[in-house]
């Protein structure tokens, strides 16, 4: 798996566990609309950046079948802002994935893997 994600570019591996089968994805920034839906303030839907965490799991399910599990959590911090557009109050929001980050990465390492 850490051969996989080392042969693309566009992915940092943070920490491995080899004992626990875990991969942990450095955290990044991205663009909301990209790769999540992070909600409506309003009628307005969210855009801008969104940070992005993931853990890839493997476990072995059969002698000749191996599980990849990706998960990948999004969140936005949202400034509420006064009349001034000074900011009164910062949330953070939590963000659906689309799901096209997990399939390229699936797509990626699915290609390593084939004979």
């Amino acid at each position: 798996m850490v051969r996989a994600l080392d042969a693309d570019n566009g992915i940092t591996v943070a920490s491995t566990d080899i004992q626990r089968r875990k991969v942990v994805l450095a955290p990044e920034t991205v663009d909301i609309p990209t790769y999540c839906d992070c909600g409506r303030m309003g009628q307005v839907p969210l855009s801008g950046q969104a940070h992005r965490k993931g853990v890839i799991t493997v476990a072995r399910t059969a002698p000749q079948e191996t599980q990849v599990r990706i998960r990948i959590d999004y969140w936005t911090v949202y400034h509420w802002k006064n009349d001034e557009g000074g900011v009164v109050r910062a949330e953070t929001i939590p963000c659906v994935s689309n799901g096209r980050f997990e399939h390229q990465l699936h797509k990626r390492v699915r290609s390593y893997l084939a004979p």
